[in-house]
């Protein structure tokens, strides 16, 4: 248990560091928090994984440094879409998890600018807005390759085993 939590840490640090520095686009950034959270809530469908999941939220708003609280409440909506949606998917097949992860960005995008349209200024959510899909579509690429190395479950390990197992049932 203390050894998840240390390589969820260090995963949460890392990933931080990367979207703000290496993997930022100009306006344009994927949501490595965002993939965290849809690996939690695949696996973790609990109370514990909720409370983690509202934890990485705030950890997102004291890096952004402008609000307390949009992350927070889109990170616990897209847990709680993700782990509902997550019991009829196939959360093995690498198309089901991109299209998963573009659905989960554009409602994270939503809920964080429905929160900066009513609670700040409006001219910042409409700024925000512009990006929603261009940012939805590079995170979900991203997941492609990153979901599968998160995942704690043997056997989506890799993208070649989980590629394996799509060609098997075809």
């Amino acid at each position: 248990m203390i050894k998840k939590a240390i390589f969820y840490f260090l995963i949460i640090i890392a990933s931080l560091a990367l979207q703000s520095t290496f993997l930022s686009l100009g306006l344009i950034t994927p949501d490595l928090i965002l993939l965290l959270v849809i690996v939690i809530s695949i696996n973790y469908q609990s109370i514990p994984g909720l409370l983690f999941c509202f934890l990485l939220g705030v950890t997102a708003d004291f890096s952004s440094g402008v609000y307390l609280g949009p992350n927070s409440a889109a990170y616990v909506a897209v847990f709680s879409f993700v782990a509902s949606v997550s019991k009829r998917l196939f959360a093995d097949r690498v198309f089901a998890i991109v299209i998963l992860t573009f659905v989960a960005s554009i409602l994270k995008s939503t809920v964080v600018n429905l929160f900066l349209f009513y609670f700040a200024k409006r001219e910042l959510a409409m700024a925000v807005g512009e990006t929603i899909i261009a940012e939805a579509v590079l995170t979900a690429v991203l997941s492609s390759v990153l979901i599968f190395f998160l995942s704690p479950s043997k056997k989506s390990r890799s993208v070649g085993s989980a590629l394996s197992l799509s060609r098997a049932t075809r």
